[in-house]
């Protein structure tokens, strides 16, 4: 009893909850029904001291139970109030979840929210919705003014080619549309849609804090570095039931699929893009005026600088 009390200290420490502190309480109580009840019945003081030692006890091993297996779950790893909800931002590389797993572990991924994959065909496409209405509706109820100002040409010679919307938002499954200027070859995943939310493990140590700065990195690189290929990032909404397990021990990496400009592609358009802007950027800082300038380690990412939105994903043990 007396190694027990003394080791109450470390079963708080190793089980971080409430539990543990609940154990302390629970010997406070102890004590102080065994000085209350010091002068009563040896009968009386023997039951309540039985009592209160077994409701001690008991605490004790849920606590300790407890901290054992909130240690163990992955979804508490990171400390995090948030526990297992992870924000994916459209405009960034691959974004560590804080969440580790260890090889064999499956969680349910469930995602939801919406990105765009060319947040300038918004404005082109909200730039001309006043047109579209007033072409469209009952001459009889478009007031004179509207009529005046937004009733003519035609939309064909309003727009210009490089003003088209026809993207849209999309959902963790991403859009199914043919891009121009061979940025279909470009695609993290080319056979998979535009905007679709993937995911992958990428390895790690548990001691090792996660690295946070992956989102400004060229995403072939990084995965190049830890052995993987661009087919290891699996799309979250293709998992067998939403599942996704952990083919060897790492921090649960979330990206969007989207066209990359690196050296280290596979894909001859992205090389010789990645050399141009290089060239471009070279030109531009040898003119001297600082005005215009192309940052070169952005440039894998260029393409998602135009994106907007955001998935949100909640992840549970399966």
């Amino acid at each position: 009893m007396d190694s027990l009390i003394q080791n109450i200290p470390v079963i708080i420490e190793k089980s971080g909850n409430p539990f543990g502190i609940l154990a302390l309480i629970a010997l406070v109580f102890t004590f102080v029904a065994f000085i209350f009840f010091r002068n009563a019945d040896p009968r009386q003081r023997e039951r309540v001291f039985i009592i209160t030692t077994l409701f001690l006890l008991t605490l004790i091993v849920i606590a300790f139970i407890a901290g054992i297996a909130k240690e163990r779950d992955p979804l508490f790893v990171n400390n995090s109030t948030l526990g297992g909800h992870v924000t994916i931002d459209a405009t960034a590389g691959l974004q560590n979840s804080g969440i580790y797993l260890e090889k064999g572990e499956k969680v349910l991924l469930e995602s939801e929210g919406r990105v765009h994959l060319a947040s300038d065909q918004i404005v082109n496409f909200i730039d001309q919705v006043r047109y579209f209405i007033v072409q469209n509706m009952d001459s009889g109820k478009v007031p004179s003014e509207d009529k005046q100002r937004y009733g003519s040409p035609p939309v064909e010679k309003r727009l210009k080619n490089d003003k088209v919307f026809r993207r849209n938002w999309t959902g963790p499954d991403g859009e199914d549309i043919q891009s121009p200027f061979r940025l279909d070859q470009c695609k993290l995943r080319n056979d998979l849609n535009w905007g679709m939310l993937l995911a992958v493990v990428l390895p790690g140590t548990k001691s090792k804090k996660p690295d946070q700065s992956l989102a400004t990195k060229d995403p072939v690189k990084v995965l190049n570095e830890s052995g993987l290929k661009l087919n290891d990032l699996e799309a979250v909404t293709k998992l067998n039931q939403s599942t996704l397990t952990a083919v060897r021990d790492g921090w649960l990496t979330f990206i969007i699929n989207d066209a990359i400009i690196s050296p280290l592609s596979e894909v001859d358009a992205s090389k010789e893009y990645f050399a141009a802007l290089v060239k471009a950027s070279d030109k531009l800082a040898s003119n001297g005026s600082g005005l215009y300038k192309i940052p070169q380690e952005s440039i894998p990412l260029i393409w998602y600088s135009d994106n907007v939105g955001a998935f949100r994903i909640t992840v549970k043990p399966a």
